[in-house]
This record gives C-alpha cells, sequence and structure tokens, in this order.
C-alpha cells in the first residue's frame, strides 16, 4: 500500500492514499486534506497508510461523531494545543460525545446542536459552560471541513445560550488600573469591605468566564 501528499496552499496538503477495495479488489485512491506542517502531514499520511493495511479506514460518509471527534483529539488537538487546553477540549467535546456521539458526522444539523445546548441548560450547566462546549465543536467541526470530511460546518448555524453582562464584558484599560488597585487594598487590609472591595470579590468569582465588566461603583 502506497501514500504520498501534495501541497495545496502554504500549510494544506492533500494526503493521497492507494487502497484496494476488499470486495472488488479494485484500486482505488483516497484523499485526504490536512492543515499543518510537511512533517506533520507526512506522519498523518504513514498513519492512515498504517490504518488501511491492519483494515481500521471507515468511509467518510459513515464516520460517527464520536469517532471523529476522537481523531480530531488524537490528530489535531495534541499537536496545537498546551496539557491544559487539550484537557479543557476534552471535557467540552465529552458533552457531544455523550449526547450525539453515534449520530453520523454528516448527518449532523444545527437543530441537533440546539438540542444539545438545551440539554446541558436544563442539567444546570452554567451558560458560559455551554458557550465553551459550543466554541470547542465549533472548532472540531471545522476541521472537519478542512479534511473533506464535511461541506459545511452545523454549528456556524447553532446558537449556544447568552452569557449574562457581568460575565462577558471586558474591563476598559483605566478601569481595570483602578480595579488592580482595589484588589491590592482588598488583599492588605481587613476594614469594612469597600465597593470597589466587593468588585474585586466578584470578579475573582468570574476570572475564568474569559472576560467581564465592572461598573466603577458609587461613592
Amino acid at each position: 500500500m502506497k501514500g504520498h501528499i501534495r501541497e495545496r496552499s502554504p500549510g494544506h496538503w492533500a494526503i493521497v492514499i492507494d487502497v484496494r477495495d476488499p470486495q472488488t479488489g479494485e484500486r482505488k485512491r483516497r484523499w485526504h486534506s490536512f492543515a499543518g506542517t510537511k512533517r506533520e502531514a507526512q506522519v498523518r499520511c504513514a498513519q492512515l497508510i498504517a490504518e488501511a493495511q491492519g483494515g481500521a479506514t471507515v468511509d467518510p460518509s459513515r464516520i460517527t461523531l464520536a469517532q471523529y471527534l476522537n481523531r480530531f483529539e488524537r490528530d489535531w488537538v495534541s499537536l496545537h494545543t498546551t496539557v491544559a487546553s487539550a484537557q479543557r477540549y476534552a471535557r467540552s467535546l465529552a458533552y457531544a460525545r455523550r449526547h450525539l456521539g453515534d449520530r453520523r458526522l454528516q448527518a449532523l444539523r444545527p437543530a441537533d446542536l440546539a438540542a444539545l445546548y438545551a440539554t446541558l441548560s436544563r442539567a444546570g450547566l452554567a451558560p458560559r459552560t455551554v458557550k465553551h462546549a459550543h466554541n470547542v465543536l465549533h472548532r472540531a467541526l471545522e476541521q472537519a471541513k478542512l479534511w473533506d470530511l464535511l461541506r459545511d460546518n452545523p454549528a456556524e448555524m447553532a446558537k449556544p445560550p447568552s452569557i449574562p453582562d457581568e460575565e462577558r464584558a471586558i474591563l476598559s484599560p483605566s478601569a481595570r488600573a483602578i480595579y488592580s488597585n482595589a484588589c491590592a487594598v482588598s488583599r492588605s487590609t481587613s476594614w469594612p469591605r469597600s465597593p470597589w472591595q466587593r468588585a474585586c470579590d466578584a470578579a475573582r468569582r468570574w476570572r475564568f468566564a474569559g472576560g467581564m465588566s465592572i461598573s466603577t461603583p458609587a461613592v
């Protein structure tokens, strides 16, 4: 069994694998898209050849979401994210794998994702957690397009729940400086809590929300 790579554009490769149909014996070519360095494309080519020789290849039209997400974590997340980020990806993708894993990737529709987000929200997940799950799944499905496994990304048309304003807005530079000073004071004194100190406490509670807004307290 043979395979080779062709550069389509800088950083984007076509991996061509020659395979033999087990029923007819006819030789066919399977094309795979890959985004990364030449060395990474060569490694992926070798993996595909090994999978084909071991009978592990799956027809793209029949691959399930769970099978694809396994590949996405193995071939993209592990190469392009830190260990901590990879763990966050895995936690978010676990929701989709659990609820939609047996669905065919190419049969996935925006309505399926909307139902997923509603299920997660009803289960008590915070809006920002569901939003993060959506962002990660969107990235995974966008990569499926680059790998020629999907024509359209269903996550483009699926809307996650809105995040409350106090969780998602960002401090202005001037407010951030004042906020930092207030936090320093709050950590160094046992005086009664001022409005800025209370704002600092609220900010720390939402520090992982990806940004927040704190209105200047009335004094």
